[in-house]
């Protein structure tokens, strides 16, 4: 099967931030972006439900190897540096300037970071304006610096 089109899902009823794996309930569909650290896939919520909180709906989910980049051995440094990523996005899930964090799961050597899917990148939504004016660019910057705010006073950083 293509990597873009894997079936992922998780064996618990509710996906949550303590635990858990994403089989059975996600279908990771194509590839929305892709960094050092990860790949970020569309996913749907394939299970229905009164304890789903969003059952049907897109999520994004990052996929991240734990492998050493010649696939050999688990690599410590990225465990440590996915911990870290889960653990900050534990401390940031309230802020309303932050993508909401819905769960993650470690299975094998495959770590998974399940947020909110965001319909389009800043820099999309910014260049899709056919007037960008200083009041839009203040807004902008003023949610950035209140998503800044919400890390330092987190302790993230």
């Amino acid at each position: 099967a293509d990597a873009e089109e894997v079936q992922v899902g998780r064996k618990n009823a509710e996906l949550q931030a303590v635990a858990g794996g994403i089989h059975d309930e996600l279908a990771i569909g194509k590839r929305l972006g892709q960094g050092a650290f990860g790949s970020v896939f569309l996913a749907r919520r394939e299970l229905s439900g009164s304890e789903c909180k969003i059952a049907g709906d897109d999520v994004a989910v990052k996929v991240v190897s734990m492998r050493k980049t010649d696939g050999a051995l688990l690599d410590g440094g990225r465990q440590r540096a996915f911990d870290k990523e889960v653990a900050a996005l534990c401390l940031l899930q309230t802020s309303p300037h932050i993508v909401t964090f819905l769960g993650f799961s470690l299975e094998g050597a495959l770590g998974y970071i399940v947020m909110e899917r965001c319909s389009r990148s800043l820099l999309a939504s910014l260049l899709a304006l056919e007037d960008l004016r200083e009041e839009t660019m203040k807004l902008v910057f003023t949610d950035m610096l209140c998503a800044l705010v919400a890390c330092h006073a987190a302790g993230v950083g």
